[in-house]
């Protein structure tokens, strides 16, 4: 329980910043992270995909209405 609680977070935290620098993109980040996700489960790695995703998506938003 406690390892998908920090998945989580760790995959919002780096979405957060993933979407908020532009042109890094979240295959951009698991190419990135691949040696550190290879350790985790399966099924914490789309854990950590999907969080990941749906930050970036929503900072990346962010940035954009910023730049116009």
């Amino acid at each position: 329980m406690e390892e998908i609680i920090i998945v989580s977070i760790f995959g919002f935290v780096t979405g957060i910043f993933v979407g908020l620098i532009p042109a890094v993109g979240p295959f951009l980040t698991m190419v990135i992270l691949y040696p550190l996700l290879v350790t985790f489960d399966p099924m914490n790695i789309v854990l950590f995909y999907v969080t990941m995703l749906t930050a970036a998506n929503f900072s990346g938003s962010v940035t954009g209405v910023l730049f116009g």
